[in-house]
């Protein structure tokens, strides 16, 4: 798969716009980049997966957490940081790789779905999409990791092989331990296996899917028994991040919590109890919530990162510069065209009855099992912004075909397993 030459210049455009931007980024210590810094550090340092919390949560500060955050991306920073020093900018261009390996994978994906002039499209409203790249968070590694994933269905990957199988469960378990959500995936990838109609195949290749994950997890929650004498499978952040939500003062029951001598999980579990009760006492209102929450992770509303750092503060310290923080302002605005655009292309391609390999399915999956665990945003719906580039993608070229700007070829498109059929105009 070797780019054209309108691919290759869309990459250098969006190397060069992440390196000058990141090169003008000032590294703010403050809410979950902190953590993620502390736990990274500790990890280097030989004292385990640990932290003494001194954040941006007076409630928790002086609270040793073990397991209050999934340890994928703090162990990449360890690791990073470890072979090149404690720089920030390490983690910036760790980023940038990772944003640069989704533009790739984002041209495998338009390739083979949609037109050759959409996935174009699509392509250049990533490579200007920078919105994470100056962000020491999950997001940037999330999306790649996730990505990949999706391409691997769309290709038919899970089912193609036993190496295929056990390659996609190891990406998945990798992807497991930077963000739970990645779990959405699986679905789509066991309908495939199931499809083939050949028992003894199928349990082979799920067992070689679902085995890494397994082991990954069992490991995990042993060492969480044995740190806390409790069974955490996942995480005890659950409570916290969704507490407010459920309109919890979060501060009153974890200070209480901790008044009564409750470690994390034992404050985790006092506010998922609350949280239970408001579900009990008003289903309707938390139906509701539900729904609000699955259609606020397609919503415009910055998140607080945004408002707080990357839009205000990051670029705008002595060691940043006025251009870069207008340029990352004005290239959020992205998100005002690609939104509508990408709504546009989505009823374009259901129209046309494009099932598009099961990208509709793990779309849908992970919008409404990410609304069961989390309020919604467009940090939190980072993983899926590829997509909708994709769908916006479609929607242009559909535009400019009709007006007469262009022309545009169809694509050949994979069926499921791989084999190649013709792609239908929308």
């Amino acid at each position: 798969m070797r780019p054209t030459r309108p691919e290759w210049t869309l990459l250098a455009i969006a190397l060069a716009l992440r390196l000058w931007l990141v090169s003008q980024a000032t590294w703010l210590p403050v809410s979950d980049t902190q953590d993620y810094h502390q736990l990274a550090r500790s990890l280097a340092n030989g004292d385990g997966y640990v932290q003494a919390y001194q954040g941006s949560r007076p409630e928790y500060r002086g609270l040793t957490f073990q397991a209050f955050r999934m340890p994928g991306y703090p162990a990449l920073l360890a690791g990073l940081y470890s072979l090149f020093g404690w720089d920030p900018m390490v983690g910036y261009a760790a980023n940038i790789v990772c944003e640069l390996g989704t533009q790739v994978l984002l041209l495998a994906l338009g390739r083979q779905l949609l037109s050759p002039g959409a996935s174009l499209a699509a392509q250049a409203l990533f490579a200007t999409h920078v919105a994470w790249s100056a962000s020491l968070m999950t997001e940037s590694l999330f999306t790649f990791l996730f990505t990949a994933l999706v391409l691997m269905v769309v290709r038919g990957r899970p089912v193609g092989s036993a190496g295929g199988a056990a390659s996609f469960g190891l990406l998945l378990a990798g992807a497991l331990f930077v963000r739970p959500i990645a779990v959405t995936v699986l679905p789509m990838a066991l309908s495939q296996i199931i499809r083939t109609r050949r028992a003894g195949r199928a349990a082979v290749l799920a067992a070689l899917i679902l085995a890494p994950v397994a082991l990954g997890v069992t490991a995990w929650t042993a060492r969480n028994h044995q740190r806390l004498g409790s069974v955490v499978i996942l995480t005890t952040n659950l409570g916290a991040h969704n507490a407010p939500s459920f309109g919890l003062d979060r501060a009153r029951i974890v200070s209480e919590s901790r008044q009564k001598g409750l470690d994390e999980v034992g404050i985790n579990a006092a506010l998922l109890i609350e949280i239970q009760r408001v579900v009990v006492d008003s289903p309707v209102w938390s139906a509701g919530l539900y729904v609000r929450r699955a259609v606020e992770l397609l919503s415009l509303s910055r998140p607080w990162e945004i408002r707080a750092l990357l839009a205000r503060r990051t670029f705008t310290s002595s060691d940043g510069s006025l251009a870069a923080h207008y340029a990352y302002n004005a290239l959020l605005f992205q998100y005002y065209a690609t939104y509508p655009l990408a709504l546009v292309g989505a009823v374009l391609l259901a129209r046309g009855r494009r099932r598009l390999n099961g990208v509709w399915t793990i779309i849908g999956t992970s919008a409404l099992t990410h609304a069961l665990v989390s309020d919604g945003n467009f940090r939190l719906a980072a993983p899926l912004y590829q997509f909708l580039c994709l769908f916006a993608g479609h929607a242009i070229m559909w535009i400019g075909v009709r007006r007469g700007w262009w022309t545009d070829a169809p694509a050949a498109a994979p069926a499921m397993g791989g084999a190649a059929r013709p792609a239908q105009a929308a």
